[in-house]
Order: structure tokens, then C-alpha cells, then sequence
């Protein structure tokens, strides 16, 4: 007994010694995520050539590029005296706070309507109400437009040929200016383009240029 006990004790200090030193678990930091870089996509207003036609063909023409360019600019030889332009802008003024008056009147009245409008959508039965909605506004019939419904019976019979020629003019100026509004309202999409493809167009327009020189 004595000799194991010897044997033990012998052992027991290199059993310690022979046992490996643990190290500490080294803890790795999290990386950040990285986020991925989304390209932006620039666009520019834009007219599809579809909806100019028009336009660049009246400008094109002389007789109507002449009529608007009378309509925009002064006469260089004018005719009227210093007391048919005192009386015109007197008219004017007039005519000016006129306007303004009937369009506050207009206005207080288009409110009014909207509210009503608005009161009885939302007290229509609920099978009603989705549709209401979701319905579009119908355009005014040409029928009812004002140029139509009284051409004859104010235009023609109360304004000179001259009038009625600068009234003609003014209306082409307008529709040249905004031929497209009814199809920007519905498709909005149709009068943006990315950046990259305007700059692209750009370049072709320059290089066909050149060419026909």
C-alpha cells in the first residue's frame, strides 16, 4: 500500500503539469451589413414627337407662323390714335375687375357644388359608393363647348372679320401650346425619359444635323 501511495504522489504533480492551458474563445465582432448600392434613375421632361405634329407643321407654314406672330407682338406700324388707347385700357380695367368679380362669384359657387357633390357621394348605399368612385369624369360634348354653341350666335354676328382672325389665331396659338393635355392627365408616364436615352436622342439629333449640311 505504501509503494501505490509512493506511486501516486509521484504522478499526481506531472498529471497537473502535462494538462494543456485552455485559451480564452476569441469573439468575433460582427461585421456591418453591407447595403447594397441602388442606381437612381434620373429623368427629364420629355414630348413624344407623335403629339407636335401639329405644332411644328403650323409653325412651319408662313401664313399661320405670320397670323401668330401678329397676335403676340405689336404692329410695327400701328394706327391707333393716343385716345383709342386711353379708351382701351379704360375698357380694359374695366373688364379686368369685371372678370375677377364673376370669377370669386364662380369660385364660391364651384365650392358649394363640390360640397354637395362630395355629401351625397358618401351618403350613397355602399353597393353604389365603389362605383361613384371609381368612376371617371366624361368630358364635355363638343356639342356644348362654347365654341361651338355660340360661334353664330356671338362671334360671327358681333365681332369684325379682323376680330374673328385673331380670335381664330389665339385659339390655334392655345391648341399649339397645349395639344396634349388630355393625354398627360390619363398617361403621365408618356412625358418623362430617362436621362441617359434624352442624352442618346440628343446626339442623333446633333449627328443628322450635321449630315444634311
Amino acid at each position: 500500500m505504501q509503494f501505490f501511495s509512493s506511486i501516486s504522489s509521484i504522478l499526481r504533480p506531472l498529471n497537473l503539469c502535462s494538462a494543456p492551458t485552455l485559451r480564452k474563445v476569441v469573439k468575433h465582432k460582427n461585421k456591418p451589413k453591407t447595403q447594397e448600392k441602388v442606381g437612381v434613375t434620373r429623368y427629364l421632361p420629355y414630348l413624344p414627337p407623335g403629339l407636335v405634329v401639329d405644332t411644328v407643321k403650323s409653325l412651319k407654314e408662313r401664313e399661320s407662323l405670320s397670323e401668330i406672330l401678329d397676335l403676340i407682338f405689336s404692329p410695327l406700324k400701328p394706327t391707333d390714335t393716343q385716345e383709342e388707347r386711353v379708351l382701351y385700357q379704360n375698357v380694359y380695367s374695366s373688364y379686368k375687375a369685371y372678370k375677377q368679380k364673376i370669377a370669386d362669384k364662380y369660385l364660391e359657387r364651384q365650392l358649394f357644388v363640390e360640397k354637395e357633390i362630395f355629401e351625397a357621394i358618401q351618403n350613397l348605399p355602399e353597393n353604389l359608393y365603389d362605383e361613384a368612385v371609381q368612376s371617371e369624369t366624361e368630358p364635355i360634348p363638343e356639342e356644348l363647348t362654347y365654341q361651338r354653341a355660340y360661334r353664330d350666335q356671338l362671334i360671327n354676328s358681333e365681332l369684325s372679320d379682323f376680330e374673328v382672325d385673331k380670335l381664330d389665331a389665339y385659339r390655334m396659338l392655345m391648341y399649339l401650346r397645349f395639344p396634349h393635355l388630355d393625354i398627360k392627365k390619363r398617361s403621365p408616364g408618356m412625358f418623362w425619359i430617362e436621362e441617359k436615352k434624352a442624352i442618346s436622342r440628343q446626339k442623333q439629333a446633333s449627328l443628322l444635323a450635321r449630315r444634311k449640311k
